[in-house]
């Protein structure tokens, strides 16, 4: 075994360069790519920010750029403006009268400035001269100076153009939209300014302004390398451009690069300076646009993004080349300080610990002066070196020990052993007869439980019968009651029955007695008929004296034959009622009787409910000495039972235990074997140590 070890040793020692140039390589692997990823992301961060600052740099740029010159433009035009504004007071002071005072004003302010091509006023009919509808003077400017034109100071009728009614503003100036003059071919704005007499505009005061300038100055406008710039009117118009074809087009939103998100719309109608990003001619490019002052008119800038990308896209390349560059030297130092402060420190150990273990020579000593962590390491090794020396020295020693111990272990393990087998048997018989004893003690033990269920079923049917007879002797006891309650409702019944008996027959007895007095009525009213019959003839006898009593006897037979038809019918309703009296008294006659035998019955039934009472009592008592024999056996036997569970539990214990004895004995043998068959393997391996560290310089 020792031998194969060291051979793995060596074997893996004669491949460390292999192993130093792999650490080498890996170590250098891993650094580069953290090198590269840590340069890659700065670079990528520095790109990042430099284009974030540079396309705003350019975007403010651009922004002051057009706000510049847009407020340089209006200024151009509002000082030719102004002048406009300062001619008013003269017209309204000179009057008609000194027209060639206010002519020469007129060319003089035409002749200041050198944008202003021409100028003039224009009245409103009658107001400056009431004897002529329409008056104005107009002034151009020639290579000899300004002078009056005559088609435009007589009988033109200005009243309906368009530049003329722009002028009626609430404000000091307003502009017209960019034109180009039929007469003199000049492209041209004009500006407008009221002339107010009593808080009422009677005329204009115009000053038509050349774009020749304004063209130029855009022309000339430098937008980056390859921007430009021209100016739209408020209409849209092209005023200014550096592309011939879109002048031709003359309206900003027809041009498909200006209709991407209503561009075009948005330049001729703003009111601020704005930019917005835009593909024109096919290059994504900045639009940056402002109004120029209050003339309609927009200044737009187009400067290509490509223009603002290539310094970025330089400073990218630049960054890229440096980031090599010094990856590269950072590389080469990294390699050449890992070669000589790692692997060549690394490679020299591995050579000395290969001939350490090539010669198995543990005087071997390591020494460094490096306070690194290879130094460490080179000190810890030498001295566990050092250590390992002592610990083979103490092995060597204590080998021959371990194997005079191990071979009277062994003897003394085989004694042990043939104890141990002595002792196995001995507790097997013990626990033989414990399960025998176990199994017993656990048949009593059912045997008692059932008894003891046998005996608690009949303690439960005991005191099951014992509340049935409480319950029997409860229920005839109220029957008892019950029957005492009907001999006494019986008894009432009879009372009312003889009662009612004697008012029907008393009934009887007075319809009788009625029956005779309706006979004497009879008899009376039978009479009063004849008296009535009789005193009827006898008036008619006396003839004329008599009519008076022949009336009053017809109507005592009359009421005679009433009473004698009434006295029937009571006779006949007595007849009716006596007749149901004579079966009423029958009837109650009969349910006398019927009573009699009902409460004859009741006593009958009184008495058997009192000897159920009895009988109930009786076979009470008996269950109850029953039912307490019963508990007292049940009691006696869960005691029995008890103990015989006890017994049984004790004889399981007792047989537990004697099979861990049993168990525990076996494995004693078993170990004493092992001890024996460990000591016998023990020697041998101290003999085995004592030949391998042999093999070993100490």
């Amino acid at each position: 075994m020792g031998r194969i070890r060291l051979y793995e040793i060596s074997a893996k020692n004669r491949g460390g360069g292999n192993r130093m140039k792999s650490i080498k390589a890996k170590v250098m692997v891993i650094l580069s790519i953290i090198s590269v990823v840590t340069f890659a992301l700065l670079s990528i961060f520095n790109y990042v920010q430099f284009r974030s600052e540079s396309l705003a740099m350019a975007k403010r740029n651009l922004l002051l750029q057009v706000k510049s010159e847009s407020t340089h433009l209006f200024g151009v035009l509002d000082k030719a403006g102004k002048v406009s504004n300062s001619l008013g007071y003269t017209i309204l002071h000179e009057g008609p009268q000194n027209i060639s005072s206010v002519e020469k004003i007129v060319m003089g302010l035409v002749e200041s400035e050198s944008n202003i091509i021409g100028g003039g006023f224009w009245m409103e009919p009658n107001q400056f001269d009431p004897t002529k509808r329409l008056y104005a003077r107009y002034a151009l400017k020639e290579q000899a100076g300004a002078k009056i034109v005559p088609q435009y100071s007589g009988t033109y009728d200005y009243l309906h153009d368009d530049w003329y009614r722009t002028g009626f503003v609430d404000k000091q100036y307003a502009w017209t939209e960019p034109y180009d003059d039929p007469v003199t071919k000049i492209q041209m704005i004009t500006a407008t300014s009221p002339i107010r007499k009593d808080n009422k505009i009677i005329g204009i005061i115009t000053m038509d302004i050349g774009l020749a300038d304004l063209k130029k100055s855009v022309e000339q406008l430098k937008v980056g390398t390859t921007g430009y710039g021209f100016v739209v009117s408020q209409t849209g118009a092209m005023v200014t451009s550096v592309d011939a074809k879109a002048q031709e087009k003359r309206i900003i939103s027809d041009d498909k690069d200006f209709q991407q998100n209503e561009l075009g719309q948005k330049i001729a109608k703003a009111s601020e300076i704005a930019m917005t990003e835009a593909t024109i001619k096919g290059k994504p490019s900045f639009v940056t646009y402002a109004p120029i002052g209050s003339t309609g008119m927009v200044l737009v800038t187009v400067l290509p993004l490509q223009e603002v990308m290539d310094p970025i896209n330089q400073n990218l390349y630049k960054s890229a080349a440096l980031f090599l560059g010094a990856l590269f030297v950072f590389l080469l130092l990294l390699y050449i300080f890992i070669h000589r402060q790692v692997t060549l420190p690394l490679r020299h150990l591995s050579n000395t610990i290969f001939e350490m273990v090539k010669k198995r020579d543990l005087t071997t000593n390591f020494h460094s002066k490096r306070k690194d962590e290879i130094g460490e390491v080179i000190t810890a090794l030498s001295q566990f070196t050092r250590e390992l020396h002592g610990i083979f020295l103490h092995v060597d020693q204590n080998a021959q020990q371990v194997q005079d111990y191990a071979v009277a272990s062994a003897r003394k393990a085989k004694e042990a052993a043939r104890a141990s087998e002595q002792v196995t048997d001995a507790i097997g018989q013990v626990a033989v007869g414990t399960n025998h004893q176990m199994q017993g003690s656990q048949e009593s033990a059912l045997a008692m439980e059932e008894m003891t269920m046998g005996i608690v079923r009949v303690a439960e049917a005991s005191q099951v019968m014992a509340e049935s007879s409480i319950t029997m002797e409860r229920e005839a006891e109220v029957g008892t009651n019950a029957v005492s309650n009907v001999v006494r409702q019986m008894d009432t019944i009879n009372l009312s029955v003889q009662q009612t008996s004697g008012v029907i027959k008393r009934l009887h007895r007075r319809s009788e007695e009625i029956s005779q007095i309706v006979s004497v009525i009879t008899q009376i009213s039978s009479q009063t008929n004849l008296l009535a019959l009789n005193a009827a003839i006898e008036a008619a006898r006396a003839g004329e004296r008599g009519k008076g009593f022949a009336v009053v006897a017809d109507e005592i037979r009359k009421l005679a034959e009433q009473s004698n038809k009434s006295a029937g019918m009571i006779a006949q309703l007595i007849t009716e009622v006596q007749s149901d009296t004579t079966i009423t008294v029958d009837s109650m006659e009969l349910e006398m009787q019927e009573v009699n035998e009902g409460i004859r019955v009741a006593l009958e039934s009184g008495d058997a409910f009192g000897r159920i009472v009895d009988a109930a009592r009786n076979v009470n008592d008996q269950v109850q000495g029953v039912s307490a024999i019963s508990e007292q056996m049940s009691a006696g036997s869960e005691q029995v039972s008890a103990s015989i569970l006890e017994l049984s539990k004790i004889a399981e214990k007792s047989a537990r235990s004697a099979s861990h004895v049993a168990q525990s004995a076996q494995e004693n043998l078993q170990t004493f074997k092992e001890i024996e068959a460990s000591a016998e393997e023990m020697s041998s391996m101290a003999t085995r140590l004592k030949g391998l560290i042999g093999q070993f310089t100490i």
